[in-house]
């Protein structure tokens, strides 16, 4: 049961990271993570696998992984792309409100006073009243269907030079807004109820403040870091989308798609490779090659894969992000190359999107999603701003890449469209 667990917090205490030095960025990692005595205290009647007592709730931007990886900068870089300022968000929660889905129960937990607070805090009817508090104008790709598929063309190129075996590509969707952030959340999570869906809304009071809005489908890592727990982490990386249908034609055509069993295949093995850097050895395994899922709502299909290990004695949560991030199936394989490609062919910074959003739990459970299908909200005037991205492979045709980054915004897209009076146009204006 991938989507069991929702996690409410309001942070004590908010810290924001911009950094181009590695140091830097893995000594703030090295701050998260249980303390050794993990388990301690803990009360007996949680259920098993309870994922958060108090600890951070996280975000990091994609550009992060270039930090990490210097040899990422060495390659080329595209002529209109503006300098990154990677990001590393920190909220300390010392409390939480935990709903466990598998019996609709709620858990206050963390300090008793913090706790209490955030019970204080909800308010049923404030959400019930905010449900249309937003208007969105119409999307259009920054960078242009044209631009897209040249990029995609460009990509094509290089994986048949042998430069590299696959690359993900994105462009920028971005509409007018208007409103509250959370009231347009409420909105896409009743429309699409993903697994993984997360809200930062840190400095509501700051209109031009960023809220991140993540409607991720993808599990990126799940681990126990405690150090005398399981020490399992796993992985479950998403390649090859369509639209559903309700004769089942694209479940078959999905599984049937050599290009799509191509990309997963690929980033399987490079998952396996990232969790190796850090697991015992011998205990990376593949638990599932390849699976249909279907999105909450039915409106989307994705092949999915599973990777899972057992963390060595002494690895934390710097480690494992060190080893890992950002996620193999939003690079490509090999992932620095990759990384490469995509700063040439790629016209601004990703930013939050294609990064990592989660939690890290005193008591050693940890989570983070792909940030996919995720937006940000913010500027002076307010934009929402909802990247899009597809993997490349030699077999990619630029025009099907196109509309397969559309298939994934139609969700989102088409929600606030209806919530805010317009509809979204499905092609998403050039």
């Amino acid at each position: 049961m991938h989507a069991r667990w929702s996690i409410l917090c309001a942070p004590n205490g908010v810290s924001r990271l911009c950094t181009p030095r590695r140091e830097a960025l893995t000594g703030e990692l090295r701050r998260l993570g249980p303390p050794a005595d993990a388990a301690e205290g803990i009360a007996r009647a949680l259920p098993e696998g309870f994922p958060f007592v108090r600890g951070s709730i996280v975000a990091l931007d994609y550009e992060l992984g270039e930090v990490l990886e210097p040899a990422v900068l060495r390659g080329g870089v595209h002529p209109d792309r503006p300098p990154a300022r990677p990001a590393m968000t920190i909220a300390r929660c010392e409390a939480a409100l935990v709903h466990d889905s598998a019996d609709d129960s709620w858990f206050a937990v963390g300090d008793p006073d913090e706790a209490a607070r955030l019970v204080g805090m909800i308010d049923p009817g404030r959400a019930a009243e905010g449900a249309a508090g937003f208007a969105l104008g119409a999307p259009r790709s920054l960078t242009g269907r044209g631009g897209f598929e040249a990029a995609v063309a460009r990509a094509v190129a290089l994986v048949h030079a042998g430069d590299c075996f696959q690359v993900n590509l994105a462009h920028h969707l971005e509409s007018e807004f208007e409103g509250s952030a959370r009231a347009a959340f409420l909105a896409m999570l009743r429309a699409a109820a993903p697994p993984f869906a997360a809200i930062l809304d840190l400095e509501p009071a700051d209109m031009s403040a960023h809220a991140l809005l993540s409607m991720s489908p993808e599990l990126f890592l799940a681990a126990d870091l405690a150090p005398g727990g399981a020490r399992r982490v796993f992985t479950r990386p998403i390649k090859g989308t369509r639209r559903a249908d309700r004769e089942g034609a694209a479940r078959r055509d999905l599984l049937a798609a050599p290009k799509d069993a191509a990309e997963l295949a690929m980033i399987i093995d490079l998952m396996r490779n990232d969790l190796g850097r850090v697991c015992d050895l011998g205990s990376v395994r593949v638990d599932e090659p390849r699976t249909v899922e279907a999105a909450a709502n039915g409106a989307l299909l994705h092949t999915v894969g599973a990777v899972s290990g057992r963390l060595r004695d002494g690895v934390g949560f710097a480690d494992l992000i060190g080893a890992t991030f950002p996620p193999g199936s939003v690079t490509g394989a090999p992932k620095v190359r990759a990384m490469q490609v995509i700063r040439e062919l790629e016209p601004r910074p990703r930013g939050a999107y294609c990064g990592a959003v989660g939690f890290v739990s005193d008591h050693g459970p940890m989570g983070l999603s792909v940030a996919i299908r995720t937006a940000t909200v913010g500027g002076a005037p307010r934009r929402l701003t909802f990247p899009i991205g597809a993997g490349i492979v030699a077999e990619s045709d630029p025009v099907a890449e196109w509309h397969e980054t559309l298939a994934k915004a139609t969700t989102l897209m088409e929600v606030c469209g209806a919530a805010s009076g317009r509809r979204a146009p499905a092609n998403a204006a050039p």
